[in-house]
């Protein structure tokens, strides 16, 4: 009795763990430029399982908003998520319509569209997530790793010039659970791993052994 409770309580942590990785790879992430005032871009980061968050440019703290209901249907390649979702303390309700589209090649294609309370129609539109850590290397660097929205590799740059991004590319030999990149030219490889949390992120561990940790980048860190 005692090897069976064992077993179960592993097979239920393994579960868990499963779902918290693919609630982290299910995040997206949308953005519409200027549809209430000119020179405001408003994002929204939705999750499977996960609250809906929403920010602006000018105020980079994102809100939790508030989940009235949901409702989920698949068919012919295509999944569409429906929330209803509010502000705190608000009574007017925003239709979130989320929808991926499931080709052939490993590329989803996202697309969100917000039925306000006054039904007026805003578009979002897919943008990359990005994940930070500040003062790894030095004190005042700030890098980012960002993913391809195919998942196969992701974009490096720091908070010294974002407009640089340098392409790390997989290794072909290394998938699985601990697939490993390289910087163009360079020898060293760098495993880059789930953090296996809610809060999602990634783990990278350097060829010396040091782990470095980068969190979802909402803008405003």
């Amino acid at each position: 009795m005692k090897t069976i409770k064992k077993s179960g309580l592993i097979l239920c942590f393994l579960y868990l763990m499963s779902l918290q990785t693919q609630a982290q790879i299910r995040s997206s992430f949308f953005q519409s430029k200027g549809f209430e005032n000119s020179g405001v871009t408003e994002y929204l980061e939705i999750a499977e399982g996960s609250p809906v968050l929403y920010w602006t440019g000018y105020n980079k703290k994102p809100v939790t908003l508030i989940i009235k209901d949901t409702k989920h249907v698949s068919f012919d390649g295509k999944s569409i998520s429906h929330y209803w979702v509010s502000f705190p303390g608000a009574k007017a309700k925003y239709h979130l319509i989320h929808t991926k589209y499931y080709g052939l090649s490993d590329e989803t294609i996202h697309k969100l569209t917000c039925i306000h309370a006054n039904g007026k129609v805003q578009l979002f539109t897919s943008s990359p997530a990005v994940f930070y850590s500040k003062n790894f290397v030095k004190k005042g660097l700030t890098e980012f790793l960002e993913k391809s929205k195919d998942g196969k590799f992701f974009w490096y740059y720091t908070n010294l010039n974002k407009q640089r991004k340098i392409k790390l590319t997989k290794v072909s030999n290394s998938d699985g659970a601990n697939p490993k990149y390289r910087f163009p030219g360079q020898n060293k490889l760098y495993e880059i791993t789930t953090t296996m949390s809610c809060r999602g992120g990634y783990f990278c561990r350097y060829p010396d052994g040091r782990v470095q940790r980068f969190d979802i980048y909402h803008g405003h860190e």
